[in-house]
């Protein structure tokens, strides 16, 4: 008889969805690093670098826009972030997400 195997069947990767964004400032002396944590309904949880050293408020300006996303349908979110994009301190916050 065959071991039997546990896999988590909760639910598949279609279902995958953003549940949560936290946001942790790290660094030494003058410098500082806004770190982007996103959390998901199937506790896969990702990090990114809030780029430029924009303020970590940036970042969560994107929440609301975020929760309920698929994290694996990249183009139908950077698509929801675009007008946050560019070269200013919001792309921050959008380079922490990607």
């Amino acid at each position: 008889m065959a071991a039997k195997k546990e896999f988590n069947t909760h639910s598949n990767p279609s279902q995958l969805k953003i549940t949560d964004m936290r946001i942790a400032v790290v660094g030494h002396g003058s410098w500082r690093w806004p770190i982007i944590k996103l959390y998901t309904n199937q506790d896969i949880v990702g990090l990114g670098e809030v780029r430029d050293g924009a303020s970590a408020r940036y970042a969560l300006m994107l929440k609301s826009r975020l929760l309920g996303e698929n994290p694996c349908d990249i183009d139908r979110i950077m698509r929801k972030l675009k007008q946050f994009g560019g070269h200013g301190r919001l792309g921050g916050g959008v380079s922490g997400v990607e």
